[in-house]
């Protein structure tokens, strides 16, 4: 960061590359880096060069969105040769053939997951629960927008962006929680059961209709902008100190962690919310606390898998089978 003038956080490609250097790591043959799906889609179709998409150089670091393109200065600076950069294209491009069957250049996991999730992207946001959390939305125009540590503008399709927020701890915040119930049961000399998400789940429905549950703030992780940051737990009362409480703010904290940073990113065309991810999919109270927290309509796709559902709407969208507004009217909503 201090020589590319750039900011670059642990998992970044370049980073990662960075660090090889320094101690000696990579091989004197190496020519190339590339995302490992860029790896695929070459070894495939037998290209000699990775071509990346732009939303996967992106993740690399020390990549321009506006320009699309590496900052080869920072790049320069930060003692890389710019060489090993793979080429870029911000098109719906095809890598080569295999077998005759056109292969599609690799898209970023977000972009494709918010293709494969999102019908109407002009006014809908997509929040994403895995062992993390992401909250994107997609813009046009994003002049003048200046993120946060905990947010980034990525490339999209089309001349589009999604400005993103990502939270360390989404649905592991919960796993957490479920650990909490299963160590005391394990405490009081008793069997340990099966996994406790069954009781979980009820519980938090029962402290939602009550409309009375705490506060937790489920920064268990920390934050992209403070690792050291830990959670805390607000309106702890006589009342109020009960497991049903207690696991509904939880999941309040998860939902309102990624509500604050859709309030800071361009959000005025947004008026609906789409979820996706195993934590919301299976948690029915999850869903009407992100209902609750947002205050506007959400949906969840019928579908699972939607990040691959995405990338395949991209290789068909490459191949020329169908176009994005087509492709978007297959992806059905169940109404929550």
């Amino acid at each position: 960061e201090e020589r590319a003038g750039y900011r670059l956080a642990p998992g970044y490609g370049l980073a990662t590359h960075f660090a090889n250097l320094l101690n000696g790591n990579v091989p004197e043959n190496a020519v190339k880096l590339c995302t490992v799906m860029d790896y695929i889609a070459m070894k495939l179709t037998g290209r000699t060069c990775p071509l990346t998409h732009s939303s996967n150089a992106a993740s690399l670091g020390l990549y321009d969105t506006q320009t699309n393109a590496f900052v080869t200065d920072a790049v320069l600076a930060a003692g890389i040769d710019p060489a090993v950069l793979p080429e870029v294209t911000s098109e719906n491009a095809a890598a080569g053939t295999w077998n005759g069957i056109p292969v599609t250049a690799a898209i970023g996991d977000n972009q494709a997951s918010f293709l494969g999730s999102v019908r109407n992207p002009e006014h809908e946001a997509l929040a994403n629960y895995g062992t993390g959390s992401q909250i994107s939305i997609m813009n046009r125009n994003t002049a003048g927008f200046q993120p946060d540590g905990a947010m980034e503008i990525r490339p999209f399709l089309e001349n589009s962006w999604l400005t993103s927020g990502s939270a360390l701890c989404g649905g592991r915040a919960y796993a957490l929680v479920e650990q909490f119930f299963r160590q005391y049961i394990a405490a009081c000399g008793k069997d340990v059961p099966e996994e406790q998400y069954e009781v979980m789940n009820a519980l938090a429905l029962k402290g939602l209709e009550s409309g009375r549950y705490l506060h937790v703030h489920t920064t268990f992780c920390g934050t992209r902008n403070d690792p050291s940051l830990c959670g805390s737990v607000d309106g702890i009362s006589e009342e109020l100190l009960t497991p049903e409480a207690f696991i509904a703010g939880t999941l309040w904290g998860m939902a309102a962690e990624l509500y604050e940073m859709f309030l800071k990113m361009p959000h005025d065309h947004v008026d609906a919310l789409v979820i996706s991810g195993n934590a919301v999919r299976k948690n029915p109270a999850f869903r009407r606390m992100l209902k609750e927290v947002f205050c506007m309509n959400v949906r969840m796709p019928l579908h699972e898998e939607e990040a691959a559902f995405g990338a395949a709407m991209f290789s068909a969208m490459t191949a020329g089978i169908a176009d994005r507004s087509a492709l978007a009217a297959c992806i059905r909503y169940s109404e929550l």
